[in-house]
């Protein structure tokens, strides 16, 4: 869906979607290049989203990050604020490898509102034990993650299927981000350097999961003109003639 010519096309590293490319490419049905509405000389970063004048789709997903003796400090809404900003930054920075234009928000982290700080601080108010959660279980932080991608004139014609079909991708990416440690480096190295080393000291990462969502029309985006592309006209007469 993504893709503008067969060569861009045979870099995908998946061969279900490598095939499903060549086989909708407009390029390789008309044998050109799909007009992308850009002046010759110009080039789009295909399938990443960073042209604001090429039209485009925003993939949403939902995200899950499982922790283990993370020191979760309710005492201090503003220390559980930064433990929040430097996870969700952690996921952003894995995917803005490939992905440059991925948000990412923290929701919820062992079952305390991250959007909801005032309510922490009450909770730590009427606590009467140790105001900090260090749990040997596992304790789930939850995300949500959008990005924006390119989307030529076959994508945006089924955009729900077009957001699925490049979600694969992007989840690949954080698969690996989470597999060869690099989401949990980037925590403790920011931390680290902000001076807060406690909260994930002992801590440890062991799963993640980003789950495509669902898709829109990025509307901030350009649109495409429409096609000058003949309309398709039935040839010859009906081989088949009503009963007398």
């Amino acid at each position: 869906f993504f893709y503008t010519t067969i060569e861009v096309c045979c870099q995908e590293h998946y061969v279900n979607v490598k095939i499903d490319c060549i086989r909708r490419s407009k390029s390789y049905i008309l044998g050109g290049v799909l007009d992308t509405g850009v002046p010759d000389g110009d080039t789009i970063d295909l399938g990443v989203g960073i042209n604001p004048d090429v039209p485009g789709i925003i993939v949403i997903f939902n995200g899950r990050l499982y922790f283990q003796n993370v020191f979760i400090p309710t005492t201090s809404p503003k220390h559980l604020e930064t433990i929040r900003d430097v996870v969700a930054g952690a996921v952003k920075t894995a995917l803005n490898a490939k992905y440059p234009t991925a948000e990412v928000a923290g929701k919820v982290f062992d079952g305390l509102d991250l959007n909801n700080l005032n309510g922490v601080r009450k909770l730590s108010h009427h606590a009467h034990d140790n105001h900090s959660r260090e749990l040997s279980r596992m304790q789930l932080f939850t995300f949500n993650a959008t990005i924006r991608v390119d989307c030529d004139r076959i994508c945006v014609r089924d955009i729900k299927s077009s957001g699925r079909q490049v979600s694969h991708d992007i989840s690949a990416t954080f698969d690996d981000a989470i597999r060869d440690g690099t989401v949990f480096s980037e925590i403790k190295n920011d931390m680290a350097q902000m001076g807060q080393v406690g909260p994930f000291f002992t801590a440890s990462l062991d799963e993640g999961y980003l789950m495509y969502d669902s898709s829109i029309e990025d509307t901030d985006r350009g649109t495409w003109a429409p096609t000058t592309d003949p309309t398709y006209v039935p040839s010859g007469m009906p081989t088949i003639m009503p009963s007398e």
